[in-house]
C-alpha cells in the first residue's frame, strides 16, 4: 500500500492476494457512490477537501499450459476498502471514476508489454514490469490529484478525461484481461 504519495488514493498494485469485494474495470459498468462505504474504515486522517478514497489495484497473474504462457492483468476496485464522506460534491464521482480509468490505462500498458516478453527469462522481466508500472501508476494518480486539486479544477479534470479516454482507445487492442506473449522463433 502507498499512503505517502497520494493522500486521496490508496493503491495496491499488481497484487495477486487482495482482500475484499472486487469490482473489475469495465467500460460498461461505471462506479457508483453505492460502491463506496460511508465513513473511513482505515482510519486515515484525510484533509477536509478529500471526500472519497478509492482503493484501486491491478492484478497480474500467469498460467503456463504445455508450451504457452498466459497472463491475466486486470484493474480492480475494492468496495470494502473504498470510502466516501457524507455530503460529497456531485462532480466528485466522475473524478473517482477517472482514477479507476487510469488504473485500466496502466493495466493495458502492462498487457502491451507482456505480449513482447521473451518467455525464456520471465521471472526477471515480470519483476521489472511490476516495479516499472507500480511507479507509473503512482505517478499518474498523484499527478491527476495534484493537477485537478482532487477534482476541484474542472477544466483540468476534463483535459485528463480526454487524455485517458484517448489512451484507452489507442490501447483498445489490449482491453482483454488475458494476453499471451508472442512465441520466440526457434
Amino acid at each position: 500500500m502507498t499512503k505517502s504519495l497520494i493522500p486521496a488514493l490508496i493503491l495496491t498494485l499488481l497484487s495477486t492476494q487482495a482482500t475484499g469485494q472486487k469490482i473489475y474495470w469495465s467500460s460498461e459498468k461505471k462506479l457508483q457512490w453505492s460502491d463506496f462505504i460511508e465513513a473511513n474504515p482505515l482510519r486515515i486522517t484525510a484533509p477536509s477537501e478529500i471526500f472519497a478514497v478509492p482503493w484501486i489495484g491491478i492484478e497480474l497473474s500467469h498460467k503456463a499450459t504445455n508450451d504457452s504462457i498466459y497472463f491475466h492483468v486486470q484493474a480492480f476496485f475494492l468496495k470494502d476498502k473504498s470510502w466516501k464522506r457524507a455530503g460529497q460534491p456531485s462532480h466528485l464521482l466522475k473524478h473517482e471514476r477517472l482514477h479507476f480509468d487510469i488504473g485500466e490505462y496502466v493495466a493495458r500498458l502492462i498487457r502491451k508489454e507482456l505480449v513482447t516478453l521473451n518467455v525464456d527469462d520471465l521471472s526477471t522481466q515480470i519483476t521489472t514490469i511490476r516495479e516499472k508500472y507500480k511507479t507509473k501508476l503512482d505517478e499518474l494518480q498523484s499527478s491527476f490529484d495534484i493537477s485537478t486539486n482532487h477534482g476541484n479544477r474542472r477544466l483540468t479534470e476534463k483535459q485528463w478525461h480526454v487524455f485517458i479516454q484517448y489512451e484507452l482507445y489507442k490501447l483498445s487492442v489490449y482491453q482483454e484481461p488475458v494476453v499471451c506473449p508472442n512465441p520466440t522463433p526457434n
